[in-house]
């Protein structure tokens, strides 16, 4: 409750650019500076994201907590969105992504200081939806994590689900037609549970 209450104070602060809202925003610009240009080179998973591994990301073990490779990929694939136009002034006309589903598969060990590199996959792209996938590297290639995410394209006012923007298929369409043509992730459409062969 209290850290939900904090979080709400946070919020409300970086409305008005106010104290810890002013640092809020400031982080938040930080993590999509950049973002706004359209990925260079679409014939390939597009690099949108690296990020260091902070000392109050690692758990008991020394290791990067499993939480944050959720948070990594939802920061890294919102940097993406970005990139396609999908700013404060497209959410300003009640329209949004709400995330429908999410998975997260973990593969190798990443440690306080590693840098990761995270790279953004269209897997799927129909008129209000959008499938992601993410995979999150070590700089030497090395997996740690891959996430899998459908968003649903919505109206924030009707609450319901709406074609996506044709200011945002502008970019998004060419990247899932040229991705299309990639082999499809390892990982995809696994489940929880699942036996690995």
């Amino acid at each position: 409750m209290r850290d939900d209450c904090l979080v709400a104070v946070m919020q409300g602060l970086k409305q008005v650019g106010f104290g810890a809202g002013e640092t809020l925003a400031a982080y938040e610009k930080k993590l999509f500076s950049g973002a706004t240009e359209a990925p260079v080179n679409i014939d390939a998973p597009i690099e949108v994201q690296r990020r260091r591994i902070t000392a109050d990301w690692a758990d008991y073990n020394g290791h990067t907590n499993d939480s944050r490779y959720m948070q990594l990929s939802s920061e890294a694939l919102d940097v993406f969105f970005r990139s396609i136009g999908f700013s404060n002034d497209y959410l300003a006309t009640g329209r949004s992504f709400y995330t429908l589903e999410s998975h997260v598969r973990y593969i190798n060990e990443s440690k306080v200081g590693d840098e990761i590199v995270v790279t953004a996959q269209v897997i799927l792209l129909d008129e209000k939806k959008v499938h992601l996938h993410s995979v999150m590297s070590q700089t030497d290639g090395t997996v740690v994590a891959t996430g899998e995410h459908i968003y649903l394209h919505v109206d924030t006012k009707l609450k319901k689900a709406c074609p996506i923007g044709a200011e945002l298929l502008l970019l998004l369409a060419p990247i899932a037609k040229a991705h299309a043509n990639l082999p499809k992730p390892e990982g995809v459409g696994r489940f929880v549970g699942q036996s690995v062969k």
